[in-house]
């Protein structure tokens, strides 16, 4: 991309240049001069799409990496905490637990973001005798 607007640009210093030595003249100039300036914005248009596109790709990449890190570390802490830091855990996320007759729904402090999908097969990788509620309303709704 660099590269066509550095030759876009020699182009239109030639085209001013030529101009300016008689060797073009103005109705023969002005319209090549005009497409010439509107390709060069187009250019620089793209151009400074792309570095905004590379930018977000790389906040994103840096975002996502973080996000892999500290999930790696609260796993590291989590297989070492015990019963009691674990239950703390749980009420820091969990706003509450509805027990109906038929089903039990667990309510989070912080809702996932829209268009998640559910786990698949009805239950939670970590689902075992640890969190029973979250468990039994994994179940429920299979």
């Amino acid at each position: 991309m660099g590269r066509q607007i550095k030759k876009v640009q020699s182009g239109l210093a030639r085209l001013i240049d030529g101009y300016q030595e008689g060797l073009l003249q103005k109705e023969e100039f002005e319209p090549r001069l005009r497409a010439t300036r509107e390709r060069l914005a187009r250019l620089e248009a793209e151009a400074k799409d792309v570095a905004e596109r590379r930018d977000q790709d790389r906040a994103l990449r840096l975002a996502l990496q973080g996000l892999e890190d500290f999930a790696e570390r609260v796993q590291a802490g989590l297989t070492g905490a015990s019963w009691q830091e674990r239950r703390e855990i749980i009420r820091a996320l969990v706003k509450q637990v509805e027990v109906g007759r038929d089903e039990i729904r667990v309510v989070y402090r912080v809702s996932p973001p829209p268009f998640v999908s559910a786990p698949s097969g009805g239950t939670f990788e970590h689902c075992g005798e640890r969190i029973p509620a979250v468990c039994a309303e994994e179940a429920s709704r299979s």
